[in-house]
């Protein structure tokens, strides 16, 4: 129905597991509107196109999705760890995370359920309602796009005070963070129609820890694809033995020398600098080498069926992830296309609608000019009688 429900309605889903009694679940769905509905599911700059792509299974994320999935992963590393732990252990400092995630979370211009302004925001881990009542002064308001000039932010410890609890901001100088996470995730948030799920996006209820991270889909799409890291690979490429007979080739052919760092400096200025150069050249030249030897690798690899990261093993990465890891990369680039177009045509419009304008004001005036020479023929004819 196009109107709302005065009642949600009440269904019934018997969930059989495999090999365990059939469970059943209520769940209470109040249906929305028409409105309610084009503003959930719609995306307006593919609405009147033929370009629509499904979220899901071998489908593609959209740009604000990633976002919010880098947002969600910043905001848990930022929780988890202590500023001195996540210097110590990661190498990462908390301000600038803290910093990335306020700017991020106030990023969204749409969908509607992402805004940083609207009633629940979109962090599904913290009682929005809650924070705002203990802390007056979070989820500031910030200017419409086209009226700023510069983005001012806060000092860090108001930045914090959105998305940290009360004890983890308060005990962040003293690494003594408790086990207990103080963050209770909401399947039912509304920015959760935008996360994604196991099980076809179907994944919710009670046991459900929260969306998968960014983490996760990283991790799994690594594995699907056959991919890892270069340092990884390359780590494991100079310990084999032919690297070693390849370095080995071009050190005789003469490669790694340099006759300007060649031979001792008698002051000791100079033979340091000396030193630092030679250092520094042979370092360039050994990546070099390296670069070399892992192209020649990928592309025996890819001749013969094998994944460019393993020396032996069969091709890696299954062919959904591969498509959908190739249908991404090519989607920025038409949703680029898609915008300018809309907004070439929007420009053409509004130049449209000038020129009509300034037509009717020419005639306008010319109206004007029609009657003032008539008034001044009437004037000119009274005068002579």
């Amino acid at each position: 129905s196009e109107e709302p429900r005065e009642e949600p309605s009440r269904i019934t889903i018997d969930i059989t597991l495999l090999q365990t009694a059939p469970i059943t679940v209520d769940y209470i769905l109040t249906m929305p509107t028409g409105a309610e509905s084009k503003a959930l599911y719609d995306d307006e700059l593919t609405e009147a196109t033929n370009e629509r792509e499904e979220v899901g299974v071998g489908g593609l994320p959209s740009e604000a999705q990633l976002v919010l999935l880098c947002l969600d992963y910043l905001r848990d590393l930022r929780r988890s760890y202590s500023e001195q732990d996540l210097v110590v252990a990661e190498g990462l400092d908390a301000d600038y995370l803290s910093a990335a995630i306020y700017s991020l979370s106030r990023c969204f211009l749409r969908p509607p359920q992402l805004l940083v302004q609207s009633q629940e925001g979109n962090d599904a881990w913290i009682d929005r309602n809650k924070i705002k009542s203990m802390r007056p002064d979070t989820f500031l308001s910030q200017k419409p796009v086209g009226a700023r000039k510069e983005i001012k932010l806060p000092d860090i410890g108001v930045m914090n005070k959105e998305f940290l609890s009360p004890n983890i901001a308060s005990m962040n100088k003293k690494n003594d963070i408790e086990q207990d996470h103080p963050y209770d995730y909401d399947d039912t948030h509304s920015s959760n129609s935008h996360r994604f799920y196991l099980l076809n996006g179907l994944a919710s209820g009670p046991s459900l820890s929260s969306s998968l991270t960014l983490g996760e889909i990283t991790a799994a799409g690594l594995a699907g694809l056959g991919s890892r890291s270069r340092l990884d690979a390359e780590r494991e490429m100079i310990k084999s033995p032919l690297f070693e007979q390849f370095v080995e080739a071009v050190r005789v052919k003469g490669f790694f020398r340099d006759p300007e760092t060649e031979g001792e400096r008698l002051n000791q200025e100079e033979e340091s600098q000396r030193q630092e150069k030679a250092q520094r050249i042979y370092e360039e030249r050994y990546r070099k080498v390296v670069a070399k030897f892992r192209t020649k690798l990928a592309t025996k690899a890819q001749s013969e069926g094998k994944a460019p990261n393993s020396i032996s093993g069969p091709l890696s990465g299954n062919l959904l992830a591969l498509s959908a890891a190739d249908r991404h990369r090519r989607r920025r680039q038409n949703r680029i296309n898609l915008a300018r177009a809309k907004a070439k045509a929007f420009a053409a419009n509004k130049q449209e609608t000038r020129n009509e304008k300034d037509t009717d004001d020419e005639q306008d005036t010319g109206k004007r000019n029609e009657n003032g020479n008539e008034g001044d023929e009437r004037n000119e004819e009274k005068k002579r009688e």
